[in-house]
C-alpha cells in the first residue's frame, strides 16, 4: 500500500492557484517527488514553469501549459483541485505533510533495497544506504539560521570559556604551541597529520589521545588502528604516559631487578593510568571502511558514550569503493569529514606521504607530498606534517628534536612547532618554541 495523501496534494495545489505567495513559496520549497500522484506531479511542474516566467498560475494558464507540453491531465482533475477544501493559512502545514510523506515513501523504498543488499551480503552497501537515508532526514529537518543569532551564541560560548579559564576554543592536544596556532582540535573538523614511515605519526597520535582522555572526563576517544594490533597500541599508551622503555614489552630479559622495577612502577602508576586508559577504545580491524567506522561510532553513542575524539591510523590502508585508488581516497576523505560533522567531534586522520620528498635536498614535507589524492588537502581543516631531522641525517645537531609543521589551517595561522622526541618510549613532549610563517597558502 503506497504512502500518500491525495487530498493534501489537492489542497496544496489549490492554495497555489488561489494565492500568489503560496504559488511562489510552493515552487521554491516543493519538488515534483513531493507529490505521489502522476497528475499532481505534472500540474506542479507546469506551475513551476509558469512561475519561472514571472506569471501567476491560474486555471487558464495551467491548462494551456499542460496542453503545450502534451501532458495528459483531464479537465476534471483541475476542477477537483479548484474545489478542494483547503485554506491558504494552512499552506505551510500541507507542505510539511507532503515532505514527511515523501520521506516515508523513501524509507519504504530503502527497506526493499536493504533487503536486496542484505541478501547479497553487501555490508558497505547497507551502511551507505542507511547514511543516505539519515542525511535526507537531517536535511529535511534542518533550517538556516541568521548570522546575528549564530554570533550571539558564539559570544555566549566565549564568555563561558573565559569564566571557566579555558584559553583555546577547541580540545587541547597537550602540545601547547600547536594548540595556540590552531585553537586545538575543533568539533566537526578533520585534522590531517602526515609523514613518511617511521617518523612518529602513531606516536604523536597516541600522545594526543592520552591528553584528551585525561582531560575530557565525560567523553571517550575512539582509535581505529588499521596498522598495529591493539596490544601494541595499549603498550605504547602505557610507555608514552610513564616514559617506560618500549623494550620491556618486546624483549623478555631474564633480569629480575628490571622486572621488579617495572612491576613497582606499574603498581604506582596503575590507578592514574587506568583512569585515563579506560576512556580510550581501540578497534584494530585491518579492513575497516567508513561505513564500519560509522557503525562503531553509533554503537558507542547507543551505549550512552560521547565521542571526544576519533583517530584513524591510517588513511591509505582503509577500504573504499571507487574506479581507481585516487577516487577511493577522495571517498574516504569526504567520509571522514562527514563523520566529524555527524558526531560533532574532531577526527584526527594519519596519512602517508609520497616518496617525492626523498629526492629533495630539504626533506620537510609540503602539501604537494600528500599521497594519492588532492582531496585530502581540500577536505581537511588542518594539515600538519611531522619531520625529524635525525631520521635523514644521523649526525645532525638536532637529535631528539622534531618539527610539527602546520601547512594548512583554515581558521588561523600556519607555522612550525618544535617538539622533543623520546625514542625509548616513542613519545613526544613540548619543546617550548614555534616558528611562524608569513606566506599564505592557496586556500587562504
Amino acid at each position: 500500500m503506497s504512502i500518500y495523501a491525495g487530498e493534501v496534494e489537492k489542497s496544496t495545489l489549490s492554495c497555489m492557484l488561489m494565492a500568489e505567495d503560496c504559488a511562489k513559496n510552493g515552487c521554491g520549497i516543493l519538488q515534483e517527488d513531493d507529490f505521489f500522484l502522476s497528475a499532481h506531479k505534472a500540474i506542479f511542474a507546469s506551475m513551476q514553469t509558469i512561475v519561472t516566467r514571472g506569471a501567476m498560475p491560474d486555471v487558464s494558464l495551467l491548462w494551456e501549459e499542460l496542453q503545450k507540453q502534451n501532458i495528459p491531465v483531464e479537465l476534471d482533475t483541475l476542477k477537483e483541485i479548484m474545489m478542494a477544501v483547503g485554506s491558504t493559512m494552512n499552506f505551510e502545514n500541507y507542505v510539511s505533510k507532503l515532505k514527511v510523506l515523501r520521506f516515508l515513501r523513501g524509507c519504504e523504498d530503502s527497506g526493499k533495497q536493504l533487503a536486496g543488499l542484505a541478501t547479497k551480503k553487501d555490508i558497505d552497501g547497507v551502511y551507505a544506504l542507511l547514511e543516505k537515508l539519515r542525511t535526507s532526514a537531517v536535511e529535511d529537518a534542518s533550517e538556516p539560521e541568521n548570522a546575528a543569532d549564530i554570533l550571539s551564541q558564539i559570544v555566549i560560548d566565549m564568555d563561558k570559556d573565559r569564566r571557566n579559564g579555558k584559553v583555546i576554543s577547541g580540545i587541547a592536544t597537550g602540545f601547547i604551541d600547536y594548540d595556540f596556532i590552531t585553537g586545538g582540535l575543533q568539533n566537526g573538523e578533520l585534522t590531517l597529520l602526515a609523514a613518511r614511515p617511521s617518523m612518529g605519526k602513531t606516536a604523536i597520535a597516541i600522545d594526543v589521545m592520552r591528553h584528551v582522555a585525561r582531560h575530557q572526563l565525560d567523553k571517550i576517544v575512539l582509535f581505529f588502528s588499521l596498522e598495529m594490533p591493539k596490544n601494541r597500541i595499549a603498550a605504547r599508551i602505557y610507555c608514552g604516559d610513564t616514559c617506560t622503555d618500549n623494550a620491556i614489552f618486546s624483549i623478555r630479559e631474564n633480569d629480575e631487578e628490571k622486572w621488579a622495577e617495572f612491576l613497582q612502577n606499574l603498581s604506582a602508576e596503575g590507578g592514574r593510568f587506568e583512569e585515563m586508559a579506560a576512556r580510550i577504545q581501540i578497534d584494530d580491524k585491518s579492513d575497516t571502511s567508513i561505513a564500519r567506522m560509522r557503525e562503531v561510532c553509533h554503537k558507542m553513542r547507543s551505549k550512552g558514550k560521547t565521542l571526544g575524539l576519533v583517530v584513524v591510523d591510517y588513511i591509505q590502508i582503509m577500504q573504499a569503493k571507487g574506479e581507481n585508488r585516487e577516487k577511493e581516497i577522495a571517498s574516504i576523505s569526504m567520509g571522514l569529514k562527514r563523520l566529524a560533522r555527524e558526531f560533532d567531534c574532531p577526527v584526527l586522520a594519519l596519512s602517508q606521504l609520497s616518496r617525492n620528498l626523498e629526492s629533495r635536498a630539504d626533506k620537510r614535507p609540503i602539501l604537494a607530498d600528500l599521497r594519492e589524492s588532492g582531496t585530502l588537502e581540500q577536505d581537511a581543516d588542518v594539515v600538519a606534517f611531522l619531520y625529524r631531522d635525525e631520521y635523514y641525517f644521523p649526525d645532525t645537531e638536532k637529535k631528539g628534536e622534531a618539527e610539527l609543521i602546520v601547512r594548512k589551517n583554515r581558521n588561523g595561522p600556519t607555522g612550525t612547532v618544535l617538539l622533543r622526541w623520546l625514542s625509548n618510549c616513542t613519545s613526544f613532549r613540548n619543546f617550548g618554541e614555534w616558528l611562524p610563517t608569513n606566506k599564505k597558502g592557496a586556500w587562504e
